[in-house]
């Protein structure tokens, strides 16, 4: 595996998980999924001085700054679609294509937010620094409530204005209808948990599956995080998108 240079852009979060407050967010997850494994790693995020984890000398880390760190408040899922609760606490600075100042060229660009802090203009404009993009579809879909709870909103941006953008596309179920788009031109993957999932391409597809055991929500947050992290390194070439799936998954599942 030749080593890649990989931008990651999304908030790192403090989680507060059964009383008890944690690191987390997409940047953290998956730059930890890949450390030593001796890629070029560039993390766009924004925190404040309440967030005090130290990334790693060899992770060039571009900050906006921020007077808190977004913080979330995680709880059992309200029904069996979901399997946790997220309600937001404080928010950091969001995250805009013209506060980036090393517009650099990347062979990987990954959009992986939490929810909200890239609008969908600066979001387009980071793809145009990599070979090859990658985008969490939370971070389009996922909102808040006047409660500021989080929720999902499907219909915030269709799915088919963002394929000529995106070499692939990550979502669950709530996020995509896929019998709703006629023609897929991009790599379309569809999760299930410790299932697998189902990847779709060219109007072709292939299912992915991963018998993995079904764990609590507190030990699997930060999951696709870490799945999208990994397909970079396992990625070949366009034949190897399937095989680089489900070799993260199963190293994600110990598997």
């Amino acid at each position: 595996m030749n080593p890649q240079r990989i931008l990651i852009v999304g908030h790192v979060s403090l989680d507060v998980i059964g009383g008890e407050k944690r690191v987390g967010g997409p940047p953290y997850y998956i730059h930890n999924t890949l450390k030593g494994k001796g890629h070029e790693l560039t993390i766009f995020t924004s925190y404040g001085k309440d967030f005090t984890y130290e990334f790693p000398a060899n992770v060039n880390v571009i900050l906006t700054p921020a007077k808190k760190t977004t913080t979330y408040e995680f709880s059992e899922g309200d029904d069996e679609s979901d399997d946790r609760t997220l309600r937001l606490r404080s928010k950091a600075s969001q995250l805009e294509f013209s506060d980036f100042k090393e517009k650099g060229h990347y062979d990987w660009v990954i959009i992986s937010g939490i929810a909200g802090e890239i609008n969908i203009e600066s979001l387009l404009e980071f793809t145009k620094l990599g070979e090859r993009s990658i985008l969490d579809l939370q971070s389009v879909t996922r909102q808040f409530n006047s409660n500021n709870k989080v929720v999902v909103n499907p219909n915030i941006i269709d799915v088919k204005d963002l394929m000529d953008n995106f070499f692939l596309i990550k979502g669950s179920t709530g996020e995509i209808d896929i019998n709703n788009i006629e023609e897929i031109t991009t790599n379309i993957l569809i999760t299930k948990g410790e299932r697998g999932g189902i990847l779709y391409t060219n109007n072709d597809y292939f299912d992915l599956k991963i018998d993995g055991d079904v764990k609590p929500y507190s030990q699997t947050i930060g999951m696709g995080d870490r799945l999208i992290g990994l397909i970079p390194h396992y990625y070949v070439d366009k034949h190897s998108l399937v095989v680089a799936i489900e070799k993260s998954m199963k190293q994600l599942l110990n598997l």
